[in-house]
């Protein structure tokens, strides 16, 4: 009897235990995964995309779904246009805007381009200097853009200039950072980290160890979701946790090479980047700089990587294949997207909030895969000849992309 009332008591003190497991509303991975959620960025636009790779933390991850057509629903080309460097945000109206020059115009200056989600021309301002990178959208819809060989400008979503910053060197940046604190980053052709208020004051510049490099239009500053760290390669062959809020050095990994694709951060704080190890590999490390894994295939180091809502990472591994692992770092699967010799350049991978894998290829072509790597679609576009394809994904299921020569809309 004394036993069978110390079992019964011992039980009753168990079960709060249990039904607090039971009654968990946390996400359990299943199968390999482990969920990603959104990190909230107040200082960004509450727009569908605001920056180059979406968020700050470069996922490529669209929180809404993308195209399943695999057809161009509008083009822009309003007498001819000219871009190679500059990528695709959205607004939180709906608003598109990229740089590019009049492809006709002996002028050499870009243009920023707003474009309706129609396909009609907004407005465009003239920005000083030889080129323009991609822009990025923060609150209020204020638009931040950098001009090689000009200032880094402040625009309002109407098209009038908010304010400029003036360096005494060549900005150097293929897409500025926002910090959580709105806090503005870019670098110049030095290697020179500059901050900026939000009133375009500035905050501090840096130039790390050695400098930091940006080289590649797919490249931009990532930042870890509790905004503390910037992460970004140096021009002396490293991978640097930079200190958002004085911009000193934390910690340095070496890479091999020179970075030519923006650093991934997960919704834990992990990183991936792509490091010269023999061979191109990704590498994963901790918040804290400690290694996790890397891959035990090659990957092509100028694709940027993505992360899907599942925590599996996709990475190009050459002849038109593209890589699936999972979040421990094993290889899923490899598929062949496309049955044709196609070069690529700098270009990245996209997804969406169902999984849906988006590969654009430098040259003309738009691939769909799901998450078990079946192909969905291909969609062809006119040759863009060598352009920058960069894709952004539109809360009514269209994917922008930006070519050489024009500029697409896919349903």
């Amino acid at each position: 009897m004394k036993k069978n009332t110390y079992i019964f008591w011992l039980l009753i003190l168990l079960l709060p235990f249990y039904c607090q497991k039971e009654n968990s509303t946390e996400p359990e991975p299943g199968n390999g995964s482990h969920p990603q959620v959104d990190i909230p960025w107040p200082s960004l636009a509450e727009s569908p995309w605001p920056s180059t790779h979406g968020d700050m933390q470069c996922t490529g991850r669209s929180r809404y779904e993308g195209p399943r057509e695999g057809k161009v629903g509008w083009t822009y080309f309003n007498d001819g246009i000219f871009n190679e460097i500059s990528g695709v945000v959205i607004g939180e109206d709906g608003t598109i805007y990229f740089c590019a020059k009049p492809e006709r115009s002996p002028s050499v200056n870009y243009y920023l381009h707003a474009l309706n989600p129609d396909g009609s021309l907004k407005w465009k301002k003239k920005l000083e200097g030889l080129m323009a990178w991609t822009p990025i959208i923060g609150a209020g819809d204020v638009i931040y853009v950098a001009a090689y060989g000009g200032p880094f400008y402040a625009f309002n979503s109407d098209g009038t200039v908010k304010w400029t910053y003036d360096t005494s060197t060549i900005i150097y940046t293929f897409a500025p950072a926002l910090g959580l604190d709105g806090t503005i980053y870019f670098v110049d052709v030095e290697g020179t980290l500059y901050a900026l208020n939000s009133d375009g004051s500035l905050k501090w510049t840096t130039r790390g160890t050695a400098g930091l490099y940006m080289e590649n239009p797919n490249y931009s500053i990532a930042m870890s979701p509790d905004g503390g760290v910037l992460y970004a390669g140096g021009s002396d062959n490293t991978f640097n946790a930079i200190d958002a809020h004085t911009g000193s050095v934390r910690w340095q990994l070496p890479t091999g090479y020179i970075l030519q694709t923006s650093p991934l951060v997960d919704c834990s704080g992990n990183i991936y980047f792509i490091k010269l190890d023999s061979t191109f590999v990704i590498w994963s490390v901790t918040p804290e700089g400690e290694f996790r894994w890397k891959s035990d295939v090659y990957v092509h180091h100028f694709v940027s990587l993505h992360i899907d809502k599942d925590g599996n990472i996709y990475a190009y591994g050459g002849k038109n294949k593209l890589l699936c692992f999972d979040y421990a770092g094993n290889l899923r699967w490899s598929k062949v997207m496309l049955d044709a010799d196609i070069s690529i350049h700098q270009t990245s991978i996209r997804g969406d909030c169902k999984g849906m894998i988006y590969f654009d290829y430098t040259y003309r072509y738009i691939i769909a895969m799901d998450q078990s790597g079946n192909r969905q679609f291909i969609c062809e576009l006119p040759d863009t000849s060598y352009g920058r394809i960069m894709g952004a994904i539109s809360s009514d299921a269209c994917l922008y992309v930006a070519g050489r020569f024009e500029f697409f809309c896919i349903k």
